[in-house]
C-alpha cells in the first residue's frame, strides 16, 4: 500500500512540476513579446486537462495583446467563471467589450445607486445576511406565537423591510454576476463539465 502512494505522489508530483514550468515558460515567452509562442505554451497546459483562473487570464491578455478580442474576452470570462470574485478579470472584460465595440447603454441614477451599493458585499455575503433577517423574523415569530412573548410590532416590521431590501440585494447581484457571463460563456461552462 506504502508503494502505491509513492508511486502515485510522485506522479502527481511530477505532473505538478512539468505544469509549473510551462507555465513559467509561458510566462518568460509573454516577458519577452513572443505571444504566439505564449500561447502555444498555455494551450499545452490546458491540453493536459489541467485549467486554472490564472491560466485562462494570462490567454486572455496574450489573444488582447495580440488584438484578437473575442478569444480574449472568452478566455477573461472562464477565468471569471472559475474565481468570480477577480475585480482586475471583470475590468479586462470591460476593456474587450470597449475594443469590440459592445456599449453599456446610460443608466439612470438610481440603478447607479442601486449598482453601488450591491457591490459592498458579495454576492454570497447578501444572501447570507437576507436568510439572517428571516431567521431572525421567524424566531420573533415563534417567541410572539408559542411562548406568548411581548415583541414590539415596530421590530417586526422592520425585520420584514430587512429581509426584502435584503433579497432585492442578493438577487441584483446575482442578476448582475449573470449578465457578466454571456450565455456563450454559459455554454461553453455547461459542455465542460
Amino acid at each position: 500500500m506504502k508503494k502505491i502512494a509513492i508511486v502515485i505522489f510522485t506522479f502527481y508530483s511530477f505532473l505538478s512540476y512539468s505544469t509549473d514550468s510551462l507555465f513559467k515558460t509561458a510566462d518568460t515567452l509573454f516577458q519577452n513579446n513572443k505571444i504566439e509562442e505564449a500561447i502555444s505554451v498555455y494551450k499545452k497546459i490546458l491540453d493536459k486537462n489541467l485549467e486554472s483562473s490564472e491560466l485562462y487570464y494570462n490567454l486572455g491578455i496574450c489573444y488582447f495583446k495580440i488584438q484578437n478580442y473575442k478569444l480574449s474576452q472568452e478566455n477573461f470570462r472562464k477565468s471569471l467563471s472559475i474565481n468570480p470574485s477577480s475585480e482586475i478579470t471583470k475590468k479586462r472584460i470591460i476593456q474587450t467589450n470597449i475594443k469590440l465595440n459592445t456599449k453599456e447603454t446610460p443608466q439612470l441614477f438610481y440603478i447607479i445607486w442601486k449598482n453601488k451599493i450591491s457591490e459592498i458585499c458579495s454576492t454570497n455575503t447578501w444572501i447570507l445576511f437576507s436568510i439572517l433577517s428571516i431567521l431572525i423574523l421567524l424566531i420573533l415569530f415563534i417567541f410572539k406565537l408559542f411562548f406568548k412573548k411581548q415583541v414590539k410590532s415596530i421590530y417586526i416590521l422592520f425585520l420584514i423591510f430587512l429581509s426584502v431590501v435584503m433579497y432585492f440585494f442578493s438577487s441584483h447581484k446575482i442578476k448582475k454576476d449573470e449578465k457578466i457571463l454571456d450565455k456563450d460563456s454559459i455554454n461553453i461552462l455547461q459542455t465542460m463539465y
